[in-house]
């Protein structure tokens, strides 16, 4: 577990370092946003509001499967990188393995996605209706 923990620091590290990695894992939240605050005005300046509750839900939808996709696509554009420099090969004779190293770049990114999922619904939902409904 501490091979894995170790692991992880430099993906994150790797991960926060490019820019576009790092505004793939905030689009969520501004998503989250442009769906909270952008679309009621929009809808209020067309006169088209009471046409588009019905369908905040599944807005709501889209942000619970956008988020994790996102964080598991930029980690899947660090294994990319890490594979196109040679580093994985490297990364699997060390005491983290071949399982280790799908732990770090594939498993804890897509819970910590979907943990993120959660957050940016409780944020930015447009529906009343309890989390436990939505799940």
């Amino acid at each position: 577990m501490k091979e894995i923990w170790a692991a992880f620091k430099p993906f994150m590290r790797e991960l926060f370092s490019e820019s576009m990695l790092l505004i793939i894992c905030i689009v969520p939240f501004l998503t989250g946003g442009l769906f909270k605050f952008g679309l009621p005005v929009l809808a209020s300046k067309l006169e088209v509001g009471n046409l588009l509750e019905p369908y905040y839900i599944f807005l709501d939808l889209l942000l619970v499967l956008m988020t994790p996709y996102m964080f598991c696509f930029a980690s899947s554009m660090v294994v990319l990188g890490e594979v196109d420099r040679h580093v994985v090969e490297y990364l699997y004779v060390t005491p983290l393995g071949k399982r280790g190293y799908l732990i770090t770049r594939l498993l804890i990114p897509s819970v910590m996605g979907s943990l993120i999922a959660v957050v940016v619904l409780m944020l930015f939902s447009h529906n009343t209706f309890g989390l436990v409904k939505m799940m």
